[in-house]
Parts: C-alpha cells; structure tokens; sequence
C-alpha cells in the first residue's frame, strides 16, 4: 500500500512540475513568435501595430524584410497569428507608418511620418481596407511644420469618436494647409472638420 501512495504521490508531483514548466506564465516571452524585421542589413523597428478580429497583426515602422522575404513595399505588413508573414496582404504602396488605429468595419487609418508620401513632402493620413490596399474613398491629409526637415512631423495618435470623427495628435502645425497646432478632427471622409 506505502508503495502505491509513493507512486501516486511520485505521478502526482511530476505531472505538477511538467504542467508548471511547460505553461508560460503571464508576461513571459512568446518564444514560438519571433518574426525578424530588417532594413537592409540593419535591425528593423516596428512603430505600430494593431490585431484585427480575425488575430492576424499589421505591423508598421522601418523595415524591407521579414524573416528573409524581401518586400516590394516595405513598412507595412500582415502577419498571421502565430507570426509568418501574410502573403495575402495588398500594402502595394511605399509609407512610414507611426501610429494606426483599427475602425470597427476593419479599416486601418494610419499616421505617418516621413517625406514620402506619395512624393509629397510631409506626413500623411491613410486609410487602408483589411486586405492592405489603399482606402481610395478615404482623403489622404498632409501634415506638416513651418520647418524644412519632414522628419520632425508627425501623427502619434489617433482615436475615433462615438460619431465617426478622427482625433489625431502629433507634432505637426498644418493639416492640408490650415493651422492645427498639434490637434486636429477629421470627418469619417478624412477630410479635416472645420
């Protein structure tokens, strides 16, 4: 009898310790997900990212390739839920994404930084569908400062309002040629609210 208590007891402590090893617990590294980010031979930097309901996760910043697959358009990309990259995503334009925020019918509005957007210089605000292609209907807005270097502007935040309108933050002065000091409201159209 004392053998199987000690054996029971044995099973018991083993499957205790297996199960406590084996779990991670909240706040420990995912090692399982680890998609590498470069830009050229440098290490990359993701500035932003969002989960869409489905788990799949955009990721926007500074990078050319992920996990060895060089990207025609890069800083912008979908990963799938466990982390390989979404070769289904269409981001078939070239931005510096700095902030995003997902909108309930799965759009992405996206703040930029940088002089490249769509050749203009200054930062924009985009708007892309779920599948990563631009959101045509959506106005594309030109942030910029009274100063000549497009890298000092930006749009760090954004959120909606209850009635569609966008609030977006940043360290901007004008917002499509009309003062905005750092604050601004779009309308659901992305145009800037009066």
């Amino acid at each position: 009898m004392k053998t199987i208590l000690r054996l029971l007891s044995f099973v018991s402590a083993a499957l205790f310790m297996s199960c406590c090893l084996a779990s991670a617990a909240p706040g420990d590294v995912d090692l399982g997900f680890g998609p590498s980010l470069m830009s050229g031979t440098s290490v990359g930097a993701a500035y932003t990212t969002t989960v869409q309901p489905d788990g799949k996760i955009i990721i926007g910043g500074i990078f050319s390739s992920v996990d060895g697959v060089a990207l025609a358009q890069g800083n912008l990309v979908r990963l799938n839920a466990a982390g390989s990259l979404d070769l289904t995503f269409n981001a078939n334009f070239t931005i510096r994404p700095n902030s995003f925020f997902l909108q309930n019918d799965g759009k992405v509005i996206i703040g930029t930084y940088s002089g490249n957007a769509d050749g203009e210089a200054g930062s924009a605000i985009k708007r892309i569908n779920s599948d990563g292609s631009l959101d045509l209907s959506f106005k594309v807005m030109s942030i910029r400062g009274n100063g000549t270097d497009p890298y000092l502007y930006n749009v760090s935040n954004i959120i909606e309002q209850n009635d569609g309108k966008t609030i977006i933050g940043g360290r901007f002065c004008f917002v499509n040629g009309i003062a905005r000091s750092g604050l601004a409201r779009l309308n659901p159209d992305g145009s800037l609210d009066p």
